[in-house]
């Protein structure tokens, strides 16, 4: 099972001043099966595809001169199957407000990776019990359906 500190926790540790030593934080289980699924969206709320790749960025608030992307997102997916403006299907992990907005930390499915897209993004939730429609690799419907290792 793939775990990251919890930033939250990690955040407080840092601004209360005290270090922690040699202890560690608390671990996110990024897949749990209880996180809710979301498709990225690219599109507008009139349903007209705006960005086709979505950015992932390692922090919240988008461009700065910290931050950078670290990955990219399908914002787009197949009309045929229901799935225009419903791209890349991604575990929401936490959100956090920064610069007036709310911003998700999301882990992809395919990719197992993680970072951070805008509300703007997020698209329509996805039961966990439709990752079979979606996945047939095996790493990848694991992810999905929470049963990562």
């Amino acid at each position: 099972m793939r775990r990251l500190p919890a930033a939250s926790l990690i955040l407080t540790v840092l601004l209360a001043g005290c270090g922690g030593g040699d202890q560690a934080a608390p671990e996110v289980d990024l897949f749990a099966p209880d996180m809710p699924r979301h498709h990225i969206t690219g599109c507008n709320e009139a349903g007209e595809l705006e960005v086709a790749t979505v950015n992932v960025w390692l922090e919240p608030g988008g461009v700065s001169n910290t931050n950078r992307p670290v990955g990219k997102l399908s914002g787009d997916g197949r009309e045929d199957l229901g799935l225009k403006c419903q791209g890349s299907v991604v575990v929401v992990v936490q959100s956090q407000q920064a610069e007036g907005r709310t911003f998700y930390r999301v882990a992809s499915v395919v990719r197992g990776d993680d970072g951070w897209v805008s509300e703007s993004f997020i698209g329509r939730q996805m039961e966990v019990s439709r990752c079979a429609e979606h996945f047939s690799d095996r790493a990848q419907l694991a992810r999905c359906e929470g049963r990562v290792p």
